[in-house]
């Protein structure tokens, strides 16, 4: 539900079916790392480096590649509150 609400641009409601997703165990990680991109999409770049610092301690795969190929989540590596999460 969350990637069709993304991609039909309703961002609010594709952050309320990952954290439901999130909440209910369902691909923890992954949910964390989508809610990570879409608080970058929505211009909140605390939630967004505290939505992907959850997916790392959750074991993410590839985090460091997921974030540098994420067009939300790129933009924001410059900002200072990244260099706590690199």
């Amino acid at each position: 539900i969350g990637i069709a609400q993304s991609r039909l641009g309703k961002i609010d409601e594709a952050i309320n079916a990952y954290q439901r997703a999130y909440q209910i165990g369902y691909l923890k990680a992954r949910s964390a790392l989508r809610l990570a991109s879409l608080q970058a999409q929505q211009q909140q770049p605390q939630q967004a480096v505290d939505w992907f610092v959850k997916a790392r301690q959750l074991h993410l795969v590839n985090a460091e590649q997921e974030l540098m190929q994420d067009p939300h989540l790129s933009k924001l590596v410059q900002d200072a509150k990244w260099s706590k999460v690199l």
